[in-house]
């Protein structure tokens, strides 16, 4: 799953809104994940509740990029792009920009500012715009750190990224599930005795998780480090004009396999 839109189950100043959402309002998601060719984007209208969400169809998207130029979207029925946690709205049709399908020449750019729209079948626009952490995007190598989660604690420290307005940390089972997420500084700590080291030790000997660091723009940071009510719906907020949600960014900066015992 693309490491952007696990964050359902994550430029400047952005203005963050503290509402509940009212009958057919848009609520449009999308972060661009300097680590992927593939990006997502995820257009839904709500009956009033936050759970209540359903995915809109027909809808144009296009994302505009830092020269100018203008790239469309590809509507796709897919549950199993984004998969959701149990109090969140399930997500079965995505909108794909496939950046390896459009060629050589495009690729996301550090510190560039990128635009969103989303025209929905009924007419209403949504707009959006995010300016990527200025940093490379750390590839997966064959570094791999071995853990005591009896006496280990899992330690980095990172470069200032410019425009990073925190860093992400996620720790989940290789191809599979999330188990952790937290953002931090530039300095990350973390204790042998949190859980999510006994879960990855519980899976067998041997086996692995994946560890990302991100640097993160204001927008994703605002939006996905509150937690939303999913009865009232108070703390959907985001960034954009004309639905909530958020338009954001992130570059994962370090990553590592994790084998712990």
């Amino acid at each position: 799953m693309n490491a952007a839109l696990a964050a359902l189950c994550a430029v400047g100043c952005s203005d963050v809104i503290s509402v509940k959402p009212t009958a057919h309002d848009l609520v449009v998601q999308s972060v661009l994940d300097a680590g992927s060719r593939d990006q997502w984007v995820i257009v839904q209208s709500t009956d009033g509740s936050y759970v209540g969400q359903i995915p809109v169809t027909g809808a144009t998207v296009t994302m505009t990029l830092p020269g100018g130029a203008t790239i469309t979207a590809v509507e796709r029925a897919d549950s199993t792009i984004a998969q959701a946690f149990s109090t969140q709205p399930s997500v079965s049709v995505v909108y794909h920009f496939s950046l390896t399908q459009l060629g050589g020449g495009v690729s996301l750019v550090p510190g560039g500012t990128y635009r969103l729209r989303v025209v929905v079948p009924d007419g209403r626009v949504v707009t959006g715009q995010t300016t990527i952490p200025f940093a490379t995007a750390a590839l997966f190598g064959s570094d791999t750190t071995v853990f005591d989660l009896r006496r280990d604690t899992l330690t980095a420290s990172l470069a200032r990224v410019a425009g990073a307005a925190r860093y992400e940390t996620e720790i989940a089972f290789v191809g599979g599930t999330s188990l952790y997420r937290a953002f931090t500084d530039t300095a990350l700590s973390l204790p042998g005795s949190l859980p999510v080291f006994t879960t990855v030790a519980r899976a067998g000997p041997g086996a692995s998780a994946r560890v990302v660091i991100s640097a993160v723009d204001a927008a994703y940071y605002e939006y996905y480090r509150r937690s939303g009510d999913p009865l009232s719906g108070i703390g959907i907020g985001g960034n954009l004009t004309g639905a909530l949600g958020v338009f954001g960014s992130i570059v994962p900066v370090k990553r590592f396999a994790l084998i712990v015992h």
